[in-house]
């Protein structure tokens, strides 16, 4: 019987030693989100963030603007959102903070979509508007940035 006890006993001291040495699922997963899943969006958004950078500069043209805008930009960018909202992190904290970065990029989007749409019918009011969203929207992106890297910094994920 002492060896049965015994027997027990390692068994049960290895289980609770792999328990120990486990990682954090939490870690796991935002080291997924960060080295795996974000890369593969990150450089559409920036190409579509500098397109439009570069057409809302260059064409001064409203017309211009706005088939560059509705034929590319727009186009584009619900692509990227689509591509993002196929994420599904695992964990509360990633999840959390992927919400975030959703919300950020509806925003931006539906400010997209009411640019071209003030520039269609020529509604100065309605682009006035739909700079102020636009600014919003940046104003979530760049928070929902701000909780990414507080996340990574937090398990020492380097962006």
């Amino acid at each position: 019987m002492t060896k049965t006890k015994a027997w027990m006993l390692i068994v049960l001291s290895a289980i609770f030693l792999l328990a120990g040495c486990s990682s954090d699922p939490v870690e796991e997963d935002a080291n997924h989100y960060f080295k795996d899943e974000l890369p593969k969006v990150a450089s559409l958004e920036q190409e579509i963030m500098t397109q439009f950078s570069s057409m809302s500069q260059t064409l001064k043209d409203p017309q211009a603007l706005y088939q560059g805008l509705n034929d590319q930009v727009l186009p584009r960018y619900e692509a990227f959102v689509q591509e993002l909202e196929k994420i599904k992190p695992a964990t509360k904290d990633v999840q959390e903070v992927h919400e975030k970065y959703m919300a950020a990029t509806r925003a931006q989007q539906a400010a997209f979509q009411l640019i071209v749409t003030a520039l269609k019918d020529k509604d100065k009011a309605g682009l006035t508007t739909a700079r102020e969203k636009l600014e919003e929207a940046r104003t979530l992106v760049k928070e929902s940035k701000d909780s990414m890297k507080q996340l990574a910094q937090g398990y020492g994920i380097q962006l």
